[in-house]
């Protein structure tokens, strides 16, 4: 590209499972925005399983990016914002409960910090950078009583750590994210015990991490990054009244920053998981589309 595709990852925006981990990188996710701007993010994501739980929703996401950081430069940043997942899950003809839902409402800080400045144009040949963007985000409970339908479950506190990061080596470009880490606390509403219409318990998440959460692609044309997206959910593995699971996914996935003279951004992927535990077969259509003012 012309210019590196300056964009911002809310941890835990577009795979919205109740006390699980949550993450996904974009292509090009890691580096710093445009400072001193204002973007409107969305995220908007189709799931279907093998269990017959289909779900269509969007984390909507307005963020601030900082003229300088740290330094006074704008070789770091901070970006602050706010947000909120909105969404339909089908609430398998339970009559009491609307499929509809919202959860997540969230606050997050990020903060950018170029460690190693390119030398030569974009494009250039041997022209090199790497981006490190630790992450912190608070979600807060949805206030959301039903036992099915989008946000059930999710009325509780989770804090959500990450350190993201991005690499340009020439036309190839490589976002990792190492571990994140997800915290969900006890949700305020009760859950009734399957097959015991009496009993009921205050659900906890606990910690699940999220592992080996990759975007890597090679720029075919100035606006256009082609590559794969993987990741690996450890969920609820330790302080958590729920069963563990676990699952893992792949799939191809693009950039693309043909409209960037508007601020306009997306990404896009699709993805299957290769390995599951204690979880039905999920395939992901998930997106990003930013709008920067």
């Amino acid at each position: 590209m012309n210019v590196p595709v300056r964009v911002a990852f809310v941890a835990g925006a577009l795979l919205c499972v109740s006390a699980t981990a949550r993450a996904r990188e974009f292509i090009g996710f890691g580096q710093a925005g445009i400072p001193g701007s204002l973007s409107m993010q969305n995220y908007p994501t189709i799931q279907t399983n093998s269990g017959g739980t289909n779900t269509v929703s969007n984390f909507f996401e307005l963020s601030y990016f900082s003229k300088t950081g740290f330094t006074g430069t704008t070789r770091d940043q901070f970006e602050y914002w706010i947000g909120a997942n909105l969404g339909y899950t089908d609430p398998k003809g339970n009559p009491n409960s609307s499929g509809f839902g919202m959860s997540e409402p969230e606050i997050g800080l990020e903060y950018y910090y170029n460690v190693i400045q390119p030398t030569v144009p974009v494009g250039a040949p041997g022209y090199f950078t790497f981006w490190v963007s630790p992450t912190i985000d608070v979600n807060f409970p949805n206030g959301n009583t039903q036992t099915t339908g989008f946000g059930a479950g999710d009325d509780q506190y989770s804090v959500q750590v990450n350190d993201d990061n991005f690499i340009r080596a020439g036309n190839w470009d490589f976002t990792f994210n190492p571990v994140e880490l997800t915290y969900n606390f006890g949700n305020l509403n009760t859950t009734p015990v399957s097959g015991n219409p009496i009993s009921s318990f205050h659900q906890r998440g606990g910690l699940s991490l999220t592992v080996g959460d990759i975007g890597f692609g090679y720029q075919f044309t100035p606006d256009l990054v082609v590559g794969i997206q993987q990741q690996f959910n450890i969920n609820n593995m330790a302080g958590s009244n729920i069963s563990s699971s676990r699952e893992g996914f792949i799939g191809p996935a693009f950039t693309y920053a043909g409209f960037r003279k508007i601020g306009l951004y997306f990404s896009g992927t699709i993805q299957t998981d290769y390995y599951r535990e204690n979880m039905a077969h999920n395939t992901y259509f998930a997106a990003w589309i930013s709008k920067t003012f």
